[in-house]
């Protein structure tokens, strides 16, 4: 790997770069190539010094690959979620490493696909869920309701939605108690009776 460093084709230090083999004194030669920097920041050997450090990088798909990269410390993700690029932010709130005063803060983001990965990641807190799912795009609602950390309170406020598609994932939801499933197992829409129905029976084989 320490010869091929130092290849002259463009591919083969693109694999060296992306090599979780690689040594960290060669990914530190590596990285000042901006065409490998792709690879460094996705690398899980590059250390957090390094990473915090391409999280300035001016190619947005760096920036993201650090997002992603599991090395990468709670700071350089919390400063990631001001990025300037759309993509960046829609990006640190998918991610299950941010640290929850970020997720809490994006909860109120007015780009929807944020508020959409906020709900989705498993790692919001339960009182930022119920938050969400009040909010007025049913995507999010819908993340909501499919979310494990989704309270109670919460599944009972979005079994009353009145998109189906929400009752329907509620209905599909193994948190959700058997009382409000058998409120939607009476639904008026077919495909939330199934879903209700079918959760019903699992609850009552795993018991």
């Amino acid at each position: 790997l320490v010869a091929l460093a130092g290849d002259e084709d463009e591919e083969v230090r693109m694999k060296v770069a992306g090599n979780s083999q690689t040594p960290v004194d060669i990914l530190a030669t590596l990285v000042g190539d901006k065409k490998l920097r792709i690879k460094v920041a996705a690398n899980p050997k590059t250390p957090a010094d390094m990473l915090a450090a391409l999280a300035g990088d001016e190619d947005e798909r760096v920036r993201i690959n650090v997002v992603w990269n599991r090395q990468t410390p709670a700071d350089v993700l919390a400063t990631l979620a001001g990025d300037e690029n759309e993509w960046v932010r829609i990006n640190v709130a998918a991610n299950p490493q941010t640290p929850a005063d970020v997720l809490v803060a994006f909860a109120g983001n007015e780009d929807e696909r944020v508020r959409m990965n906020v709900a989705w990641n498993h790692q919001t807190p339960a009182d930022v869920l119920a938050i969400l799912a009040r909010d007025e795009d049913k995507k999010i609602r819908i993340n909501v309701a499919d979310n494990p950390k989704t309270s109670v309170n919460a599944l009972v406020t979005l079994a009353r939605d009145e998109d189906i598609f929400v009752r329907k994932t509620v209905a599909a939801n193994p948190q959700t108690p058997a009382d409000v499933l058998a409120t939607l197992a009476e639904d008026e829409n077919e495909w939330v009776r199934r879903a209700a129905a079918k959760n019903l029976k699992h609850q009552k084989m795993s018991i």
